[in-house]
């Protein structure tokens, strides 16, 4: 039977009954009538019947229902029962026409309602878009295409997709405004061939968290997309980023995955108007992406293997093949490259400059002088969505601080016969800072390097080396004009000054160091009211080594603000009298409440935003709401009536008790 759109009107037949040869008129309303003389067949919806009354057993008697009982294959009709044939494919009834005598003697019986049916409650079906143009439709878009001739129209038509007929705006008798995307698929890059999709799994998780790696495959380029999840419910989200990314594909083929079949990712291909098609059950073998998948697999382990790169990288590596293998041409298609039979253009390759892993310098612009700005690094790949198009994805090496990947367009080859390499572009190994730390004044050492534990033993060397030069130091006889005791005491004062202390507490007044006066060997501090101290070896030894009591906090007398580091010190006078200076922050663990009160009635910052005077504030009123609810507790309550004195919480613990015994039986 040929599709079309066929007038409904009411007909009429005779049924013949072929096991007892009884004839009944059969009256179907409702009915499509095919004028087709060629036509010998007419369709009954059974559900039409159904919704008349009738009762339709089309189960041949052949086959058995979920019970074991036979089918019945007939059709009830009140008291009537007319039996239907079966020719191994269907069930049907044999007709006739019937004559004007049979009309008068023969029995009428309705198979289908008079009433319009299926109009409120049917679903609108899917149907296949009529390809052919009525004469009103070109000359519409004749006139749309500029009045250009008939058969350019029609060829316009024919290659090229029309899919919205009209919008609401031509439609509404009152227009509005709209806030969302009317037209979700026109706004992708309609592509001209079809897609395959399937992901594979790595067995390590990557350096971003990467677990599944989605692949897509042009079906006649061969032009492969990758995208990366972490784990195969994002699904959906590679088909909308391979959509956002290379366009929306003629169809998309999957195996009978349900995250690639339904749910999201079924209207994802609904808005975007793109067709499903997904292969047999075991055979992987009409998915052509699978044997991609194998060919990516192979060329990103040799790039892998070839490299020496950490197998955590394994996503810039498969993103890399994947490039490779896009501008690579391949003698299936002509010699061409993928990448032209898809987007139709000539690919240029010259930014394929480095190879995976490749030892390289990047450029630094932040780097602070006299600090090189061209620092160590390894390639990962092309960055086409950043910057110009010699943008490139790179992973740093630093020797402190951690490594990240970062988007770098000034890079160069790393060569091991480069002049000067090691010298001029990288940094030391370690780099020690001396730095305030507690109360007692001593200077304690702070390591920046990546391993903690060799960084804790740099750090106790280097203690003890300074404490062992100092120690020297103060025994040598500044008279002795040996040269090479002087050699020895002008090395060891130079390491001194190597570890360059920023800052220590000298009594009650902060001091920078400035360095050594050449003809005393006295150290120089510049103290912070501008003036200088010039203070022997020895001296300054012995106040770094003093031993400290653990004396009472007498009251703050005021705080002060070191210009070289910007850290917070308070002026404290003790019990004993003595007065002194103390980090801010040691006072937040031992003196809280005291400091941020003190903080309070001598403001540190201007702004009231300041992070001393915030915190001043929220831990006041933190143990200001303390303090109330435990007063709120446990303060006692004289009773009025009989002068007893109680307390809260103890009446109310009291009350249920009692209530608690008297309940007892």
């Amino acid at each position: 039977m040929r599709g079309g759109l066929f007038p409904v009107v009411c007909a009429a037949a005779i049924a013949i009954d072929a096991t007892t040869a009884q004839e009944y008129i059969i009256i179907i309303h409702q009915a499509a009538y095919n004028p087709d003389l060629a036509q010998h067949e007419s369709l009954l919806h059974s559900d039409q019947a159904r919704h008349h009354g009738v009762k339709v057993n089309d189960l041949p008697d052949c086959y058995v229902d979920g019970y074991g009982n036979p089918g019945l294959q007939n059709l009830q009709i009140e008291d009537h029962t007319i039996p239907l044939c079966h020719d191994g494919t269907k069930c049907f009834i044999k007709i006739r026409e019937p004559t004007t005598t049979e009309w008068n003697t023969h029995v009428l019986l309705e198979l289908t309602s008079p009433e319009p049916w299926g109009i409120s409650t049917a679903q609108p079906r899917r149907t296949l878009r009529d390809h052919s143009f009525s004469p009103a439709k070109l000359l519409e878009w004749k006139r749309r295409l500029g009045n250009v001739p008939d058969p350019v129209v029609l060829h316009t038509l024919e290659n090229s997709t029309q899919f919205v007929d009209s919008v609401e705006a031509e439609t509404r008798s009152t227009p509005r405004r709209h806030y969302i995307c009317r037209l979700p698929m026109l706004r992708p890059r309609r592509l001209n061939e079809g897609f395959l999709t399937d992901p594979f799994f790595p067995d390590t998780t990557s350096v971003r968290g990467y677990n599944v790696a989605q692949m897509f495959r042009g079906d006649k380029s061969g032009y492969l997309f990758a995208e990366f999840t972490k784990g195969k419910g994002y699904a959906p989200c590679t088909l909308q980023n391979f959509i956002r990314t290379v366009g929306a594909p003629a169809y998309i083929g999957t195996d009978n995955a349900l995250e690639e079949t339904g749910g999201e990712w079924g209207a994802i291909c609904r808005t975007t108007c793109i067709a499903q098609r997904t292969g047999e059950t075991e055979q992987q073998n009409q998915n052509k992406v699978e044997r991609t998948i194998q060919d990516i697999k192979r060329k990103t382990k040799l790039i892998i293997d070839m490299n020496n790169a950490p197998t955590k990288f394994w996503c810039y590596a498969v993103a890399y093949a994947v490039e490779l293998s896009n501008h690579t041409a391949a003698k299936r298609i002509g010699w061409k490259t993928p990448y032209e039979l898809h987007f139709g253009d000539t690919p240029d390759i010259s930014v394929f400059r480095f190879t995976f892993w490749e030892q390289i310098y990047y450029h630094d612009p932040h780097a602070r002088f006299p600090n090189p700005n061209l620092l160590p690094g390894r390639f990962l790949g092309i960055a086409r969505t950043t910057g110009d198009a010699f943008t490139f994805y790179i992973y740093t090496e630093k020797t402190q601080g951690r490594n990240v990947v970062l988007a770098r367009s000034v890079i160069r080859k790393r060569h091991e016969t480069d002049p000067g390499t090691a010298q001029d572009y990288s940094p030391p190994a370690v780099e020690e800072e001396f730095a305030d730390s507690n109360a007692n004044n001593e200077v304690t050492s702070v390591s920046g390097t990546l391993e903690e534990d060799a960084g804790a033993g740099m750090i106790e060397l280097t203690k003890s080396n300074i404490i062992s030069d100092i120690m020297k130091l103060t025994r040598h006889d500044n008279s002795n004009t040996d040269p090479e005791i002087m050699s020895e005491r002008d090395k060891a004062i130079q390491r001194i000054l190597d570890t360059n202390p920023e800052e220590i507490i000298l009594g009650n007044r902060l001091a920078t160091y400035e360095g050594t006066e050449e003809t005393t060997g006295d150290h120089i501090w510049h103290l912070e009211d501008g003036t200088y101290a010039h203070i022997p070896t020895e001296e300054l030894y012995n106040h770094m080594c003093t031993d400290t009591h653990v004396d009472e906090i007498g009251e703050f007398i005021e705080h002060k603000i070191s210009t070289v580091t910007g850290k917070l010190y308070v002026l404290t006078r003790w019990d004993t009298g003595n007065s002194s200076l103390i980090e801010a922050s040691m006072l937040q663990k031992d003196e809280p409440y005291r400091l941020a009160t003190f903080i309070r009635n001598n403001p540190v910052e201007r702004s009231r935003n300041g992070y001393w005077n915030k915190w001043a504030l929220s831990t006041i009123a933190s143990i200001s709401k303390a303090t109330r609810r435990l007063r709120n507790m446990y303060e006692p309550v004289e009773n009025e009536a009989s002068g007893d004195i109680l307390y809260r919480k103890s009446r109310r613990i009291l009350r249920r008790t009692a209530k608690h015994k008297n309940n007892q039986p």
